[in-house]
Formats: C-alpha cells, structure tokens, sequence
C-alpha cells in the first residue's frame, strides 16, 4: 500500500480531484510502484468503500481465517447491538448485559447450530476453516468446543460481510435469532 500523503507532488491536482470527488471512499491500491507516481493514470487507482467492501473470491481466499474471525465479530456484534435497540427500550447497562450475553462463546456456539443446516457448501467450508483454525487464546468461560464453533461463526460473518453479501449475513443472523 502506497501513502500518498507523502507522495512528491507530481500529479496533485489528480489525486485532490479524486480525493474531493468522493470524499467517503479511501484510495487503497495504487498499480504502479512510488517512483512511477508521474505516470499514474485514473486505472491505476483502485477505490474502496470500507461500509461496504465487496473483496473478490481471491482476495477472500488469501485472508486468514483469524483476520476474517476478527471481522465477523465486529459484525457480529454489530447486528446484535441493532437487534437488542430495535427489539427492546432497556437502559444503557441492560442492553450491555444483554449484548455480552449474546456475543459470548457459548452463546455464539448454541446459535450456530441452527444455521448449520442452512449452510451452503462454500459458506460450510469456510465455517470449518474458522472453527478449526489455530487460535492462541481461549476464553475462561467457555469450553475449547464452544470457542472453536464460535470462532467459525465469527469467520463466516467476516467472510459475508467483506465479500459484500449482506442480505445472506443478514439472513442467517434472523434464523440464529428466532425463538424455538
């Protein structure tokens, strides 16, 4: 990743134009190495919207199943903490008593098992490679099972999220939540 912050001011005007014209988007990738900046063209500059990524199959594929487990539970938790504020009008400290109980392992390692049935076949495998990914931390208060199944969880939540399928993280985040 280049920083054009310190970029020698060869196409300034350029990448101000860029910048201002869509202000909610990063440049991340540039295609051409530093000492080339003078030839970059528009092609050249890759944009992404970091609200909503849509990483391609490759990209996906060459993350860790510990950085996509790190996306998921910010996901995760994310679509709880929406759940409990749509669903409910308790305090401050309730809602994070609540959220902690939800995005607790065992609590992830229960709801999952509802939608293990739903799983495609990609979705499955990519579940699998968080759950029996190699993690160096393990939590006090659940079980390495439980850990292992929520870790999976979690990945399978990165994974949808980046690779722009909301609808389907959304879906399977309705069926974890539905009561018996």
């Amino acid at each position: 990743m280049y920083n054009l912050m310190f970029n020698p001011v060869y196409r300034y005007d350029f990448y101000w134009t860029l910048y201002h014209a869509h202000p909610f988007l990063s440049i991340v990738f540039l295609a051409k190495p530093a000492e080339k900046w003078h030839n970059i063209t528009e092609k050249d500059v890759v944009f992404l919207n970091y609200f909503a990524p849509e990483l391609s199959p490759d990209e996906l594929r060459k993350m860790s199943a510990i950085a996509l487990a790190h996306m998921g539970d910010a996901v995760y938790e994310t679509l709880v903490r929406t759940w409990l504020c749509v669903h409910g009008t308790a305090t401050g400290k309730e809602l994070h008593r609540a959220t902690v109980a939800l995005v607790c392992a065992g609590a992830q390692a229960e709801k999952v098992q509802r939608i293990l049935p739903l799983l495609s076949e990609e979705e499955m495998a990519v579940y699998k490679r968080g759950r029996n990914a190699n993690v160096h931390t393990m939590s006090r208060s659940a079980t390495t099972a439980e850990y292992h199944s929520a870790t999976g969880l979690e990945c399978l939540m990165g994974y949808l999220y980046l690779k722009g399928d909301k609808n389907r993280a959304e879906e399977l985040f309705r069926a974890m939540m539905e009561e018996n």
